[in-house]
């Protein structure tokens, strides 16, 4: 067996080869959430720092000025001291990279045009062709290259901003008149704006110099930041990232809180035999159940009612009594304690030798007055006598 196993292994060896092929299995979650992640991969096998992130977090707590921030569209609404502190920073060294809102965007939520006198406009030519898709090749040139770069912009939007406002302290790229791209000195730092983005996508950015211009454009940021997207992430997800513990303790609780409403705390007890009873063993079974529910009290309860309504209709001063004209008059004619008539009229048994004790008061007056009854003559209405 041994020399057969041996054999067969060698026999593998020899005749066969592994081999590394590569199949397309679709984007990942990762690239269908983030337009960018191309681009990401390119700049750090470069060499740069580089991260990705999403909601506005980042507008709000602006990293180093030595940084460079990449914001796929700037549709952000900032309140008037978030845009003095971007204002600060682009003037302290830092760099945006942005293009303006392509769309309908109220001026309130346009940042760029409040802050820059900035924004996109579709060009007339592209109006005439709705269905147009074409794009135009934007010439690039750096000042320390020898040929110019090809980027494809989209043809149907361009950029207008107050030229008479920053004069020569703007760069821009013109194509048929329109503007493509706006580079602006604000202090140390740097603002650009492009007409669109879309040529770093994934699926574009290996094409033509798209993938070069940006990594020329980005400079020699210590570290560049590419927001890809301005929406805040669900609440679950931030309480997951931010308060893990927090969010598996409510989790806990309320499995806890589930498994509470069944009711139930210690073994199963096994169904009784499907027999008949006698009606003793019903009895019992029924005040063994009332006594779990409310510890018999219900039946004390109708006890003493029945009581109060059967002396009430034979000795009629006893509606005007108090509690301890009752106790004393009662214990005088039944020769019963007052403690324990206490008991049976008005305390709450504690126990089962006092829910015994009182019922057994109970229905010892009740016999007692059953027995006088068959004994004496009926007597006169109390109703119908003069009250003294």
């Amino acid at each position: 067996l041994a020399a057969l196993l041996a054999f067969f292994a060698r026999w593998i060896y020899d005749h066969v080869e592994s081999y590394q092929q590569l199949q397309k299995t679709g984007l990942s979650t990762r690239a269908r959430r983030n337009d960018f992640l191309a681009a990401e991969y390119f700049l750090r096998r470069s060499g740069g720092a580089v991260e990705s992130v999403s909601g506005r977090a980042l507008l709000y707590q602006l990293p180093s000025p030595d940084d460079s921030i990449l914001v796929a569209d700037f549709n952000i609404a900032l309140s008037a001291q978030r845009r003095q502190a971007l204002r600060q920073w682009l003037k302290q060294g830092g760099h945006l990279i942005t293009t303006a809102p392509r769309f309908d965007v109220d001026d309130t939520n346009n940042t760029l045009k409040q802050m820059f006198t900035i924004e996109a406009v579709r060009n007339d030519e592209s109006k005439k062709e709705k269905n147009s898709q074409s794009s135009v090749m934007m010439p690039v040139k750096f000042s320390d290259d020898d040929e110019s770069l090809e980027v494809a912009v989209d043809a149907r939007y361009s950029l207008i901003y107050d030229e008479d406002f920053y004069q020569d302290d703007a760069a821009v790229i013109v194509i048929d008149d329109n503007i493509h791209l706006l580079q602006l000195d604000i202090g140390k730092g740097l603002l650009t704006v492009i007409s669109d983005l879309d040529f770093l996508k994934n699926d574009v950015i290996a094409k033509n110099d798209h993938a070069y211009f940006l990594w020329r454009l980005l400079g020699n940021a210590d570290k560049n930041w590419i927001l890809y997207s301005n929406h805040s992430p669900a609440l679950w997800v931030r309480a997951w990232k931010y308060n893990a513990p927090l969010f598996l303790s409510v989790m806990l609780l309320a499995a806890l809180l589930f498994w509470s409403l069944w009711g139930r705390f210690g073994p199963i007890l096994q169904s009784p035999q499907q027999s008949r009873r006698n009606i003793l063993q019903h009895l019992r079974a029924v005040g063994r159940f009332h006594w779990k529910q409310d510890r018999a009290q219900s039946l004390l309860n109708s006890h003493r009612a029945a009581l109060q309504q059967w002396i009430e209709a034979r000795h009629p001063p006893w509606r005007e009594m108090t509690d301890q004209q009752r106790l004393a008059w009662l214990s005088r004619h039944e020769q019963i304690a007052i403690e324990s008539l206490t008991l049976a009229l008005h305390s709450t048994p504690k126990n089962e030798h006092e829910l015994i004790q009182a019922v057994s008061v109970l229905q010892q007056i009740r016999n007692r007055a059953r027995t006088q009854t068959k004994t004496q003559p009926e007597r006169t209405d109390y109703a119908n006598r003069p009250s003294r």
